[in-house]
C-alpha cells in the first residue's frame, strides 16, 4: 500500500518561513532563576550565568537606532557585570574574573584609543558621551 505524502509537509505555513523575533521575558525569567540561589548560596558560577542573562536581556531591549554602538553598550553592560561578580566573592572563580575583568577593561580602553576608520570614530564619541 503507497504511503500518500502532503504536498507541503512543513509544519510552518508558506507565508511564515522568516525567523521569530528575539524576545528578552524568558531570558529575564531565567536570569532571576539563575541568580536568586546563586547569591543565596554564596555562588559566584550561578551569579555570573545570571549576570550574562542580563548581559543577553540588554542586548535584545536595545532600540534598532542604537545599532552602531550595541556592540559598546553590551561590552560595557558585560564588563560591570564581570567586574561585579568578581568585586562580590572571594573564591577561585571571582578571583579569576577579577582578573579577567581588568583585562577586558584594558582591551576595550586600547581598542577605543587606537581604533581607526569609522568604527572607531563612533566607539570615540561614545566614549566621549559617556
Amino acid at each position: 500500500m503507497p504511503a500518500v505524502l502532503p504536498a507541503n509537509p512543513s509544519p510552518v505555513p508558506p507565508g511564515n518561513c522568516g525567523p521569530l523575533p528575539p524576545r528578552g521575558a524568558p531570558l529575564l525569567a531565567l536570569r532571576a532563576l539563575l541568580l536568586a540561589p546563586g547569591l543565596r548560596r554564596r555562588d559566584s558560577p550561578r551569579c555570573l550565568s545570571g549576570a550574562a542573562c542580563l548581559v543577553a536581556v540588554t542586548a535584545l531591549a536595545l532600540p534598532a537606532e542604537a545599532e552602531s554602538v550595541r556592540g559598546l553598550i553590551v561590552l560595557q553592560v558585560a564588563l560591570v557585570a564581570v567586574l561585579a561578580v568578581g568585586a562580590a566573592f572571594d573564591d577561585l572563580p571571582a578571583r579569576r574574573l577579577r582578573g579577567a575583568g581588568a583585562a577586558l577593561a584594558l582591551t576595550a580602553c586600547l581598542a577605543a584609543t587606537f581604533a581607526a576608520g569609522e568604527a572607531g570614530e563612533r566607539a570615540n564619541v561614545f566614549v566621549r558621551a559617556c
